[in-house]
């Protein structure tokens, strides 16, 4: 399930994006289906990482000039990009896991370009609470809420 909008997180030909914490991918991938950009994934977790690269495996196209997509292992601590590298960066239920998240926010500001856009979200209290009282497994995955 998507939590960014593209409608109103709106992509532009040319834009370089990141999913920091792109899990399994579903952000930087469809990200990268429906813009003309750079989309970029990083994630702490290799085995999610390998998830991600199987599911864009249907959608990428290494010979469209018009997108690339790209997957690494990072720690959100410390990106392996330059300052000013990223026109928008979406974070998704990943701030919440990260004891320092004001380090991550910092890292956030140092790549995003100056007018760029950044996108957060995190779970609220209530559907969290019935989504534990649907699903044990929904609580006892790996990383999970």
């Amino acid at each position: 399930m998507k939590t960014v909008d593209f409608k109103h997180f709106q992509l532009k030909p040319g834009d370089r994006l990141l999913d920091l914490g792109c899990g399994e991918g579903r952000h930087v991938i469809a990200a990268y289906v429906e813009g003309e950009i750079t989309s970029v994934g990083v994630d702490l977790c290799l085995k999610d990482l390998q998830t991600a690269k199987e599911r864009a495996a249907d959608f990428v196209d290494a010979d469209d000039g018009h997108r690339a997509f790209g997957l690494a292992n990072a720690n959100a601590l410390q990106l392996p990009f330059a300052d000013n590298s990223f026109d928008k960066i979406i974070c998704s239920e990943v701030l919440e896991h990260i004891p320092d998240y004001q380090a991550v926010l910092v890292e956030i500001e140092r790549i995003l370009k100056p007018g760029g856009l950044f996108c957060a979200s995190v779970p609220r209290a209530w559907p969290e609470k019935i989504c534990w009282a649907l699903s044990d497994a929904y609580h006892e995955v790996e990383g999970g809420h």
